[in-house]
């Protein structure tokens, strides 16, 4: 039987509860500047399209870590690899939550 460290399966637990309370429960207090923009700043951003882009990717990082851990920990090179693979993905999903916040698809008018 294999096990995956409690760290992993918290930091998963985290990624998955923020993406749902982000789009389900509208807590965009979460959006880091989202919070702080004028409300004309706020009115440029389809807030609905983000949260769900937001939430997907929380999801699929979450799975993504859980999988990458188990992987590793059955080819016994879990003490090495899996901080690694965590913090890649981590960084990795900032990178492109940045990114995409920037793009036109987000800044476009609501529907």
């Amino acid at each position: 039987m294999y096990t995956i460290d409690v760290y992993i399966v918290v930091a998963c637990t985290i990624f998955c509860v923020s993406g749902i309370l982000i789009h389900n429960f509208k807590m965009y207090w979460f959006i880091s500047g989202y919070n702080t923009m004028p409300e004309e700043e706020k009115k440029k951003y389809n807030i609905k399209k983000y949260t769900k882009v937001m939430r997907n990717v929380f999801f699929i990082a979450s799975l993504l870590i859980l999988s990458g851990a188990f992987i590793f920990q059955r080819l016994g090179i879990s003490e090495y690899c899996t901080p690694i693979y965590f913090m890649t993905i981590t960084i990795g999903m900032v990178i492109f939550l940045i990114v995409y916040g920037q793009s036109k698809k987000i800044k476009s008018p609501k529907e």
